[in-house]
């Protein structure tokens, strides 16, 4: 872990705005030094609400605290927080260089020009683009682009890096390569960071931990693997992957779900239901089938098998019981998950 890493600690921090929207709820949060936190949920939940109050960006409602290694942050200026940030929009000044972008928090910092120049050197080696140091910013594609404007994040040497949505303009293919160099940068370097994306997949690529908002709300902190597998409430089950409500009412006081992946298509006899195929998808690696099992919503199945599955075909299928995620019903709210 770097030295240098700081720990963050959230007391009681909410916002509202001047028109009365409460953006964000009254929530706590701990941040281990050197951890990778995401902060995942769909638009308009909150996430880059807290990571701005993290960064200084808005000031917490009153009652709120934030602390970075136990020092008391609340009021102190984002120009004294030690913060790196990318945006998705990068926020690179398109009248510089890429080394004057890389270089432009130092020269503010006032170090001296040889250790400027050491650390430019660094930065462009370490991002694989020294061929790209006296171009513009126009000049380049937006996986370059991304580049460097996470070079210029972390050639201050911050004690904490926030990135915003960093990949969200980037297409599939590109997205996907860069989502593996920052979550290899990040081990690397051991610097606190907390990445908000809406994304699922980038989430689990890159967490260590993972905070699901929704509405305002924290609804579940755990790892991407509890997160994905033990999920505390229907809605962390629906927004992070994909899953299918089991057509069998095995406890009128449960939801019973599955992800599509646990699916086995056994021969009829073995099977806990059957289904008639409504689509196909080939997927290269594998099949995603979309099934008609009589019931109200259809059943999703993804399988590797090697068969050439048709529209209207018949099959049966069986789901182990302890790949089944069993959720509580209230009267009063969400489904949550089952006490073991």
């Amino acid at each position: 872990m770097n030295p240098t890493a700081t720990s963050i600690k959230l007391t009681n921090c909410a916002k509202t705005f001047a028109d009365g929207t409460q953006a964000l709820k009254p929530l706590n949060l701990t941040v281990k030094a050197g951890e990778t936190i995401v902060l995942l949920g769909p638009s308009g939940c909150g996430k880059t609400t807290l990571l701005r109050i993290i960064a200084g960006l808005e000031a917490t409602d009153q009652g709120g605290e934030i602390y970075f290694n136990q020092q008391n942050m609340t009021s102190i200026a984002i120009e004294k927080r030690n913060i790196g940030m990318v945006f998705q929009s990068y926020a690179l000044f398109p009248n510089m260089s890429v080394a004057q972008n890389i270089v432009y928090g130092l020269k503010i910092r006032k170090l001296k020009p040889q250790a400027i120049k050491r650390r430019l050197d660094e930065m462009l080696e370490m991002m694989q683009i020294e061929a790209l140091a006296h171009r513009r910013i126009d000049q380049l594609s937006g996986g370059q682009r991304q580049r460097v404007a996470l070079a210029r994040a972390i050639a201050v040497r911050p004690n904490l890096l926030l990135l915003d949505e960093p990949l969200t303009a980037l297409d599939a293919s590109l997205r996907d390569r860069l989502r593996s160099e920052i979550s290899e940068l990040l081990q690397k370097l051991g610097i606190t960071s907390i990445y908000v994306t809406h994304d699922q997949s980038e989430a689990m690529a890159l967490a260590d931990r993972i905070v699901v908002m929704d509405k305002g709300r924290i609804v579940q902190i755990g790892s991407p693997y509890d997160i994905y597998h033990r999920p505390k409430n229907e809605f962390v089950a629906n927004f992070v992957g994909n899953v299918n409500h089991h057509p069998n009412v095995f406890d009128a006081n449960y939801l019973t779900l599955f992800r599509p992946e646990d699916v086995e298509i056994v021969e009829p006899t073995k099977g806990d239901f059957e289904a008639k195929i409504i689509s196909v998808l080939f997927l290269g690696d594998k099949s995603r089938l979309t099934l008609d099992c009589g019931f109200k919503k259809s059943i999703y199945v993804d399988t590797t098998l090697r068969q050439n599955f048709k529209t209207g075909m018949k099959i049966s299928m069986h789901v182990e019981a302890e790949r089944l995620i069993k959720l509580k019903t209230t009267d009063n709210g969400p489904a949550t998950v089952k006490e073991s």
